[in-house]
């Protein structure tokens, strides 16, 4: 948890400096409604099943399954966008589930 807030603080400026000069937020009931269940869902969420997924696959499992982040990226921008992957990105996916496969299986 240290480790998340220090990158979260760090992390702070250099996104205050990237976010465009005319950006705006219209602080509303509903966008900060939408806010804090982004939060909850991605963040409480995600680290809930993170950590019982260290806790039943143990720490090395549960680290090659992250690896398979950037395919679900390209499957479902496939699905959504019609975005063809490029030849070493489809490469590039079927060494990491090599990988992962023989992870898993050890």
């Amino acid at each position: 948890m240290k480790l998340n807030a220090f990158m979260g603080v760090t992390s702070l400026p250099i996104l205050l400096l990237l976010t465009p000069v005319g950006y705006h937020f219209v602080l509303s009931v509903i966008n900060v409604g939408l806010l804090i269940a982004l939060g909850l869902i991605a963040q409480v969420g995600g680290f809930y099943f993170w950590f019982n997924a260290v806790r039943y696959l143990g720490s090395v499992k549960a680290g090659s399954g992250s690896l398979l982040v950037p395919i679900m990226a390209y499957v479902l921008s496939f699905a959504f966008f019609r975005e063809v992957p490029t030849p070493i990105q489809i490469i590039g996916s079927a060494i990491t589930l090599i990988g992962v496969y023989l992870t898993m299986t050890s």
